[in-house]
């Protein structure tokens, strides 16, 4: 693992928490409807296969969706769908 990797990582996990804990973003959350999560989450598990997905639950909280996706593998998987060889060097 490289240390940008580790540092853009620390920065996102720092970030997340910041923003868990203000309450404006709490109350944000509160109000949300989750309708539009699930759907992306479920489109998204249909295009790479829910294994591909494991990281995505079919239907996440909004910290769910956001650390499915963090790391850029269901993404990347999903371009490559799409528009195959978008994103040549998929690494796990």
């Amino acid at each position: 693992m490289s240390l940008d990797y580790l540092v853009a990582e620390n920065y996102l996990s720092n970030k997340m928490a910041e923003e868990i804990d203000d309450p404006d973003y709490e109350c944000m959350m509160d109000a949300e409807d989750p309708t539009d999560r699930y759907d992306a989450a479920t489109w998204l598990r249909k295009r790479v296969g829910v294994v591909a997905a494991r990281d995505l639950p079919a239907e996440p909280s909004e910290l769910d969706f956001r650390q499915g996706l963090r790391s850029g593998m269901i993404l990347c998987n999903v371009l490559n769908k799409i528009k195959p060889n978008a994103v040549p060097n998929v690494i796990n």
